[in-house]
C-alpha cells in the first residue's frame, strides 16, 4: 500500500468529507457498503442562444473499494438511490473513480 493510499483511505474515513453509501453493481443484488465523497456542482449547457443550468450530482469512490465500477451501476445515500450515467473516470493514479449519478 502506498503512501496515496493510506492518505486516501483517512480521507475517505472522514465524516466530514464523505458519506456511508451501499454500491450495488449492476443496480441488483446484495449491496455492498463503501464511502463516497459527493459534490453537487451546477453545469452550464448551452442550446443555441439559450444557456441552461442544469444540477448535477458526482460521486467519487475509491476503486479498492469498488474495482470494476460502471454505467448502470448503483449508489444508494441519503435515502436516495443513485444510478451512475456515462462511463465513470479514474484519475491518474487509478485510486479515485469520478462518477456522475442520476436519481433513479
Amino acid at each position: 500500500m502506498t503512501a496515496f493510499d493510506l492518505g486516501l483511505a483517512v480521507l475517505f474515513a472522514n465524516t466530514d468529507l464523505a458519506k456511508p453509501a451501499i454500491y450495488y453493481a449492476g443496480g441488483v443484488g446484495a449491496g455492498v457498503p463503501i464511502r463516497v465523497v459527493v459534490k453537487s456542482p451546477d453545469e452550464i449547457h448551452e442550446y443555441g442562444a439559450a444557456r441552461i443550468l442544469v444540477d448535477t450530482v458526482v460521486a467519487d469512490i475509491l476503486v479498492s473499494a469498488v474495482a470494476g465500477l460502471s454505467e448502470g451501476d448503483h449508489v444508494e445515500f441519503g435515502a436516495v438511490r443513485y444510478a451512475v450515467q456515462g462511463a465513470p473516470r479514474r484519475d491518474a493514479l487509478r485510486l479515485i473513480w469520478t462518477a456522475e449519478l442520476v436519481p433513479t
